[in-house]
């Protein structure tokens, strides 16, 4: 009996110290979100009660939606160096006014979390309403059936796309579309490959249901704040805690009162 004991023991030991390098790798790999989670100062235009509601008006069930959150300019520059210069975010329309997605931040500290479309659609966004082409309503819902299944999972920090334990956005919508029998590109950055949220403008023989193309100047705007910022703390004219202070608590101001 002590023999199985320890046995027993030993391998609970080993299996401990096999599991501290994945899970350091999780936390590191979770470290540079914190800082790009941080919302930022935006001059960027609000989207309109008009303008939301003509999304909302235009939006079916299994309807994929594109994002850009203006508040998360870095976000926006990783994922435009990663191969998505237009969309930073993906999510998946479930009707009753709710919207299924994987992100960083959600409310439920999930990484696959329902949202109210409403909320979703509200903020300093650019939207992009994408219409795949199911073949039957069977296969929207296998589609519908197979990503609420996936809620509860963690976010994808590794960014891998072949476990699907974990999950990030693009990941999460175009796991869905293979469900229904479509394919969305895979882009290759790094030597790894993965999926990009602009990929699904390039879905054969789906509809862009609601586009509106940002202009010079707004794109302009989205860095606006970040390219001040840089000037004032190389300029010396505010010392680098002050800059933060107006930055990030502007910012978070805007997000959390929707100003």
């Amino acid at each position: 009996m002590l023999n199985i004991q320890q046995i027993t023991f030993r391998q609970i030991f080993a299996a401990a110290l096999l599991n501290i390098p994945k899970q350091a790798l999780f936390f590191l790999a979770r470290v540079p979100a914190l800082l790009f989670d941080l919302p930022m100062c935006s001059f960027v235009r609000k989207i309109s009660e008009n303008e939301r509601q003509e999304i909302l008006n235009q939006l079916e069930v299994g309807d994929i939606l594109l994002t850009t959150d203006k508040l998360f300019p870095l976000w926006e520059l990783l994922v435009s160096l990663l191969g998505s210069p237009n969309y930073s975010h993906s999510a998946i329309y479930e009707g009753d006014s709710t919207v299924v997605e994987a992100t960083t931040s959600h409310l439920s500290g999930k990484g696959v979390a329902r949202t109210a479309a409403q909320s979703f659609l509200s903020g300093r966004k650019t939207v992009c309403v994408i219409r795949p082409p199911y073949r039957s309503n069977d296969d929207k819902n296998a589609v519908l059936f197979w990503i609420r299944q996936q809620i509860g999972k963690p976010f994808d920090f590794c960014f891998n796309r072949n476990d699907e334990s974990t999950m990030y956005c693009s990941k999460l919508v175009a796991k869905a579309m293979s469900v229904a029998g479509l394919t969305v590109n895979i882009r290759k950055n790094f030597g790894r490959e993965g999926y990009a949220p602009d990929a699904f403008l390039q879905m054969e023989d789906a509809n862009i249901v609601y586009r509106k193309k940002e202009s010079t100047i707004e794109k302009t705007m989205t860095y606006f704040s970040l390219a001040l910022s840089v000037f004032i703390l190389f300029a010396g004219l505010a010392p680098w805690w002050a800059v933060c202070l107006v930055l990030f608590g502007v910012g978070g101001l805007q997000l959390l009162m929707k100003i």
